[in-house]
């Protein structure tokens, strides 16, 4: 008797990413975990993405998308959303797509989709909060996807609250996929605090700067990484170059380095004795979350996310944000103190058994099988 051929629901990421982010690296995760039971398609305007995800087994399609930004006009962006979720309508039906999953709210093909045809199942993954770039229109945005979507995936509980009442809203964690790597310092090395963020305004590399000088001599024996892209967006690119020119009037180049973009993230949180995360606002913090399950403890601000996952003095530091007297004392703090930082490193490690990968790629896998 021959096996029926098991059927996948073909699923349609909608991704506005233009270099690698942590939205873009949840959204493959969560791809790669579940591609045995969904057939996975990407809409994406990166060529070099495209080429990535394609490597990765997975079916592309270029579509230019526009990212909402404060100097936007409607009468640009408008006509190209309608241009977009045509384009996408017709993907949709040449492949015979089920579900499309839009990776954050500012993107609103999933709305107009939704308008083309109230048959397709639209799921939208929110990975902002109300004090992000977005501030001004967030609460449209929320509306619209809240009154339109299927499902509504919230990245955090921060974000579940941020948004408007709705049994449509469920938390559902980012995937981590911890590598096989042990910390190993000999002693002999410098401290090294971690500042793992592309280079964009609120993300707090000034605050990391400025503390570090103000609170270490030259002559310390600590260092200060800077791990990141710019991703080639003009304000990004200005941004770096007036940190790094910051960095060489106070002659500290020799204690603190920009790497740019590093691809084997896991070997250098292993190394790293703190992670810093100085955002304004962090919807869930990838970053910090990475950074404790390879024990490496973080100081963060209280910008949102973090706050879900660092137990002050337990498992980490919190700070308020644009703090730099509090900043300056947590990391001398740390960098004085080793039976303070063994402990919080080995508090950090233990978050793994709650931020489980499989269980929140079952958890999405569910949401699917639901539509």
């Amino acid at each position: 008797m021959d096996k029926k051929e098991v059927i996948r629901k073909k699923v349609l990421i909608i991704d506005n990413s233009k270099d690698i982010t942590g939205a873009y690296n949840s959204i493959i995760t969560f791809s790669n975990c579940l591609k045995s039971e969904f057939d996975f398609h990407y809409a994406i305007s990166s060529k070099r993405l495209s080429k990535e995800i394609k490597a990765l087994g997975f079916n592309t399609h270029s579509v230019k998308f526009l990212e909402i930004q404060k100097n936007l006009s409607l009468i640009l962006y408008l006509p190209l959303l309608l241009f977009n979720s045509f384009k996408l309508y017709r993907i949709i039906t040449k492949h015979k797509i089920d579900i499309i999953h839009v990776n954050d709210l500012y993107n609103m093909t999933g709305v107009i989709l939704k308008l083309f045809d109230s048959k397709i199942h639209v799921l939208y993954h929110v990975r902002l909060l109300p004090d992000s770039y977005i501030r001004k229109i967030y609460k449209l945005l929320s509306k619209l996807i809240i009154r339109f979507s299927d499902k509504v995936i919230c990245v955090s509980k921060a974000v579940f609250n941020s948004l408007p009442d709705s049994s449509k809203k469920e938390v559902v964690y980012d995937p981590v996929i911890k590598a096989n790597i042990k910390k190993n310092h000999d002693g002999e090395e410098p401290f090294v605090f971690l500042f793992p963020a592309n280079f964009i305004y609120g993300k707090g590399q000034n605050y990391a700067i400025q503390a570090f000088c103000d609170e270490f001599k030259p002559t310390d024996k600590v260092k200060l990484y800077f791990a990141g892209s710019d991703m080639d967006l003009k304000s990004n690119i200005t941004y770096k170059e007036e940190l790094q020119e910051i960095v060489n009037k106070g002659n500290r180049n020799h204690q603190i380095e920009f790497l740019n973009f590093v691809k084997n993230m896991p070997s250098l949180y292993s190394k790293a004795d703190v992670t810093l995360v100085f955002s304004e606002s962090e919807s869930f913090s990838m970053v910090t979350l990475e950074s404790m399950i390879y024990g490496t403890p973080v100081i963060a601000t209280k910008c949102g996310g973090p706050e879900e996952l660092v137990n002050h003095n337990f498992n980490g530091i919190l700070v308020n944000k644009g703090d730099l007297k509090e900043m300056r004392e947590q990391m001398r703090n740390l960098y004085e103190n080793i039976n303070v930082l063994k402990e919080l490193s080995n508090n950090a490690a233990l978050i793994a058994k709650k931020y489980d990968s499989i269980k929140s790629a079952k958890e999405l896998s569910d949401l699917y099988s639901n539509l």
